[in-house]
């Protein structure tokens, strides 16, 4: 059978998604198949659909399995104005909520594909320089590029003298072009009561969609050249593949936490991150920080943990042996959707899922009261104890 990332490579496009408790009739509804994205007709069409008519076509899929038989629809009559995928999905069970599928269109052949572990699923979204948070999409050969992103990112790239910029420096880049609406700096309303018109959940996946654009951009004037001439062996081909890859891997988890941690200091939260606590573990993110955390005398009921985790279907459990003062800890995650039975498992574990508003309708219905949004955390932060010694400290959001 083909291979995932092989198999996209050579296709004129590609369309994937996590696949959300919706789609394997968790919650209940009679969804009919996938909802595909607007441009997705050029995978299957050679126009796309027109209001007052209804079409298909008909293809089949191969799988590792066997070949199924699919139907993509075009509905344009009355009020409905929609593409879906249909049909030759039944093998999907509640199990595959949070695997990745993957269909692949070569010519007249469609491929598809599964990747249930977290390492299969962030190898190929590196390799496409992709991110979660893309889900539900379709990528073709020739992606068109954001010619005004551009003209900003080419010269301030060049500054770092062929180098990439930090992670650090590309996440302040991103925050940049996606600035929100604050009070003046000196502005007497309370940063926690200037925040709460902010849409913290969408601000933070505006932030990891710009810096993706612009690592793109930096990656492709950095490698275009040199890709574009012929190896002198398949080691030096296979050294800079890696190189690619291993920078695409780190970039997307660094990402997350920088803009995270951009957050926390802008709203004044309390926190440290990454400090050393119980045999030199070092949890993502502990509130209200080290000091208060390695203190004995302050309540353990007041003390949060956040782990932070690209995705999560096995590596939640990474988590488990990190700040052993906070039994029930907290996981954020860009995962959209986990079967019910590792949600279970989790629950009995002690983890909580945190994930941005938008995907909680990905997982099964009985837990999404129990998964919060990045906004319901931090409003859940106790306040630290009266008479407990504080901390101060004067942060910035860019």
């Amino acid at each position: 059978m083909a291979h995932p990332i092989a198999s996209c490579a050579e296709a004129e496009a590609f369309f994937f998604k996590y696949v959300s408790a919706n789609d394997v009739g968790a919650t209940g509804s009679h969804q009919a198949g996938f909802y595909m994205p607007r441009d997705s007709w050029k995978m299957f069409f050679h126009e796309p659909g027109e209001r007052g008519e209804n079409r298909d076509t008909w293809l089949h899929v191969q799988w590792d399995h066997g070949t199924t038989k699919s139907r993509f629809v075009w509905y344009g009559k009355k009020t409905r104005s929609e593409y879906r995928l249909t049909n030759g999905f039944q093998f999907l069970s509640p199990d595959n909520v949070g695997d990745l599928l993957v269909l692949a269109k070569q010519e007249t052949n469609y491929y598809g594909f599964i990747l249930q572990s977290d390492e299969s699923i962030d190898e190929f979204l590196a390799s496409f320089g992709l991110s979660p948070s893309d889900s539900g999409t379709v990528q073709f050969r020739r992606p068109s590029d954001d010619a005004s992103l551009e003209e900003v990112i080419h010269p301030w790239a060049r500054t770092f003298g062929g180098e990439f910029p930090s992670g650090e420096m590309l996440s302040s880049k991103a925050r940049e072009f996606v600035r929100p609406l604050l009070a003046p700096p000196k502005s007497e309303i309370p940063v926690t009561a200037q925040s709460k018109g902010l849409d913290l959940d969408s601000l933070l996946l505006q932030w990891l969609d710009y810096e993706f654009r612009i690592f793109r951009i930096i990656e492709r004037e950095k490698y275009g050249s040199l890709l574009a001439r012929p190896f002198e062996s398949v080691e030096d081909l296979i050294q800079i593949s890696h190189t690619i890859l291993n920078r695409r891997k780190s970039r997307a988890g660094n990402s997350l936490e920088n803009h995270l941690r951009a957050i926390f200091q802008f709203l004044g939260i309390r926190f440290s991150f990454q400090e050393t606590t119980e045999g030199s573990r070092r949890p993502d993110f502990t509130f209200p920080g080290k000091y208060y955390y390695d203190n004995p005398a302050f309540p353990s009921s007041a003390l949060r943990f956040l782990g932070v985790k690209t995705t999560c279907k096995d590596r939640w459990r990474q988590i488990l042996n990190e700040a052993d003062r906070i039994p029930r800890k907290h996981l954020f995650t860009l995962q959209q959707g986990v079967s019910s039975t590792q949600l279970s498992e989790m629950w009995d574990c002690g983890v909580i899922l945190v994930v941005p508003q938008k995907h909680k309708p990905f997982f099964p219905p009985a837990f999404q009261s129990k998964i919060m949004s990045l906004r319901e955390f931090l409003d859940d932060l106790p306040e630290i104890p009266e008479g407990a010694e504080m901390l101060s400290k004067e942060y910035k959001l860019f």
